[in-house]
């Protein structure tokens, strides 16, 4: 039986690993039906990690899908900033439950206002057109790429062109980045898709403002 620990003790969590934390943060806690409550790393001071809140708003609404389906499209907004020392409720609702597409849309509310939606999408597996692009030539990093502070967080990064993106010049917005959970992720291919929601948000914003690179100051954002 998996142990719950609602809300994370703070000795308990900083004895875990990285990934283990994040892990505990996605074990939300059932109110009732359609209605979750989420809790935040007992560390952190500032704003939560838009990651993080689009990870669990999608545990969330997986909890209330069939497990023949698996999410093919998310649509996130975010509305406010999270605030890391209040837990957050996620509000579920079932849009629709068709013989093949299932329609989640989740809210997340701190202090009785909403901070973030998203609409969901599920399909069952089936056979269809399909394409994707090849593969690039790339090679994993070897252990001296890996930035010691990197290691201290759930995923373990590198990114190819990691030279070229101190250039303050504007560049094409694409990066090629390897990932690996840094620990032992579970065998539920579920708790994969949630990691791979969390990890999703670490280059999004980066990647969008290449072509803008050297023409106004982050801290303007």
């Amino acid at each position: 039986m998996k142990k719950h620990n609602w809300p994370p003790v703070m000795d308990h969590y900083i004895s875990m690993n990285p990934l283990e934390r994040l892990l505990s943060l996605l074990d939300l806690e059932p109110i009732e039906e359609n209605l979750f409550r989420g809790y935040h790393p007992p560390d952190r001071k500032k704003r939560l990690f838009g990651g993080q809140v689009i990870a669990q708003a999608l545990v969330a609404t997986m909890d209330t899908v069939p497990m023949d389906r698996s999410p093919h499209s998310l649509h996130a907004y975010f509305l406010r900033a999270g605030d890391p020392g209040q837990p957050a409720l996620f509000e579920v609702e079932r849009i629709r439950d068709g013989k093949s597409f299932t329609t989640r849309r989740v809210v997340v509310v701190q202090n009785g206002l909403a901070i973030f939606t998203m609409d969901a999408s599920f399909h069952i597996a089936e056979e269809g057109l399909s394409h994707q692009e090849p593969m690039p030539a790339l090679y994993p990093p070897s252990e001296d790429q890996l930035v010691d502070g990197l290691k201290q967080r759930p995923f373990l990064s590198y990114r190819e062109n990691h030279k070229q993106l101190l250039e303050q010049v504007p560049q094409e917005p694409e990066q090629q980045i390897w990932i690996k959970a840094n620990g032992h992720a579970p065998m539920e291919p579920r708790m994969h898709l949630a990691l791979l929601a969390y990890e999703s948000d670490e280059a999004l914003l980066g990647t969008a403002r290449m072509p803008h690179r050297g023409k106004f100051e982050r801290s303007s954002m």
